[in-house]
């Protein structure tokens, strides 16, 4: 099935595809005309020619907090900053988990130590280990000419193994299980 949907990519696919996903300032700005004169969701979706509940939550997600009113410009910059910043989260929450994560890294704490005793020493606050691997491991922040700016440290080298990067997943020993069946 995989192989016919590779022979059957065109520029017209690509391009039908791509309207499908994302609506277009055109498109914002017809459905907000639309909603301002009055016509429901199902109307307005049959006009612009998209599925009722893609019109739906663009009319909630996008409108003005204080006015409620639907406006095409600012759903449309919203929709773009959120597109933006998908997929991209902090690594630790805030900066007492970040502050205690080095802190305990720098004393020899092992990640699993830190995610475990977080709670216990500040109540309501949690992170996973594999949260502060991907912390310390992250690319750190740099300034022109490659040099890694004051704010941010290495902190790969307090780890037990000191690796400069995390090895892949099927290769770390700790997903290695090596056991060994007693004969009988």
């Amino acid at each position: 099935m995989i192989e016919r949907a590779e022979k059957n990519i065109t520029l017209e696919n690509i391009e039908k595809i791509t309207k499908e996903l994302n609506l277009t300032v055109f498109e914002r700005t017809r459905i907000g005309e639309k909603h301002k004169d009055g016509l429901d969701a199902i109307k307005i979706a049959k006009l612009v020619k998209r599925d009722r509940s893609t019109i739906i939550r663009d009319l909630a997600r996008n409108r003005a907090p204080q006015t409620k009113q639907y406006k095409a410009e600012s759903a449309h910059a919203k929709a773009l900053e959120r597109r933006e910043k998908r997929g991209v989260r902090p690594r630790l929450k805030n900066e007492l988990i970040r502050k205690y994560t080095v802190e305990k890294l720098k004393l020899g704490w092992s990640p699993e130590q830190v995610s475990i005793r977080l709670p216990i020493d500040h109540k309501g606050q949690c992170i996973s280990a594999e949260a502060i691997y991907q912390f310390v491991y992250a690319p750190a922040p740099r300034k022109k000419k490659g040099v890694v700016k004051e704010t941010r440290e290495d902190l790969h080298v307090y780890l037990a193994r000191c690796y400069h990067r995390r090895e892949k997943k099927g290769f770390r020993d700790a997903q290695k299980l090596y056991r060994t069946v007693p004969p009988r």
